[in-house]
């Protein structure tokens, strides 16, 4: 019974992948597919060189970045510009360049990364993140991405 039941399910999960992946698309890549529905060709010429224009003044202005770009920290130092706590020993940290940052405490009598304060991530073996903040230990990170800028 287990046999069929783990076949049906994995086939139910990727049935409902390319719905949930269309729902993820920015707007305006979203207007720039509908272009292709338009079935006059001087009306879809007309419709994409229209959301086109929008689409190139978001990538121009970073407000859409490749998933590569978006997959790895923008700058390894800078400011605090907030933190909180995210959980049992853990705080996230969002940076001036707008990156996001997950810390793990060492112990708990951590404190709260402070806003303000200049840091210093270091990339350490394996993909490992270390965070660096002026008289704390030395925490680790975990990259959470890239705060979204208006779109």
């Amino acid at each position: 019974m287990l046999k069929l039941i783990v076949p049906a399910a994995a086939g139910l999960l990727l049935c409902g992948t390319p719905a949930a992946a269309k729902d993820k698309l920015d707007p305006r890549i979203q207007a720039v597919l509908g272009c292709a529905s338009v079935t006059d060709p001087a009306a879809r010429l007309r419709c994409f060189d229209e959301k086109m224009a929008s689409l190139r003044a978001a990538v121009d202005s970073g407000q859409l970045i490749s998933a590569e770009e978006a997959s790895r920290p923008y700058a390894l130092d800078g400011v605090i510009k907030g933190s909180g706590v995210s959980g049992f020993n853990r705080f996230w940290v969002l940076m001036d360049s707008g990156d996001r940052w997950l810390v793990v405490a060492n112990n708990s009598r951590d404190i709260l990364p402070r806003r303000g304060a200049k840091v210093h991530i270091r990339k350490g073996l394996m993909g490992a993140y270390w965070f660096e903040e002026a008289n704390q230990s030395d925490r680790r990170a975990i990259y959470l991405g890239r705060e979204m800028r208006g779109n």
